[in-house]
């Protein structure tokens, strides 16, 4: 069952939790589905359907394109390669599912968020960062979509 919702607000957030444990960051991305979906269309001029997919293979092709070119990280000033793992449906929401895996530590963790920003001009983009040991909130929004996380030294 697909639901409709009109809301006020256009706010993402993306969870990047840090795993030395594994040398990997998990990403976890939240967006409304009828926006992401509105976005996908117009962005990819594609008839797509979220919630249900009606083709998962295409959907899952332009999610992974968009977001590799809306969200970019930099370990210790160096590019990293973002690998799509998959998504949900919750509701209207939709989760995606990312990761960079081989970085058994860092220093400075540089993040740009984009997402959204070419079909909202108020267009919010909450991203958190969590290590074993810091937790870091930032905003993102037209014109301001870059910060960067700085580990403690201990």
């Amino acid at each position: 069952m697909q639901f409709s919702t009109n809301h006020k607000f256009y706010v993402s957030t993306t969870e990047i939790d840090y795993r030395p444990e594994i040398a990997t960051f998990q990403l976890t991305v939240k967006v409304f589905t009828d926006d992401f979906q509105n976005l996908l269309r117009k962005r990819y001029d594609v008839k797509l359907t979220l919630d249900p997919d009606l083709d998962a293979d295409l959907v899952d092709y332009y999610a992974t394109r968009y977001l590799k070119q809306k969200i970019k990280l930099n370990v210790d000033e160096q590019p990293v390669a973002l690998q799509f793992l998959g998504k949900t449906y919750d509701l209207d929401q939709t989760t995606l599912f990312l990761q960079v895996t081989d970085v058994p530590d860092f220093q400075t963790l540089t993040v740009e968020n984009h997402l959204l920003f070419e079909l909202f001009d108020d267009q919010q983009n909450i991203v958190r960062v969590k290590t074993p040991t810091q937790r870091k909130s930032f905003l993102h929004t037209q014109g301001r979509a870059k910060d960067i996380f700085r580990k403690e030294q201990f």
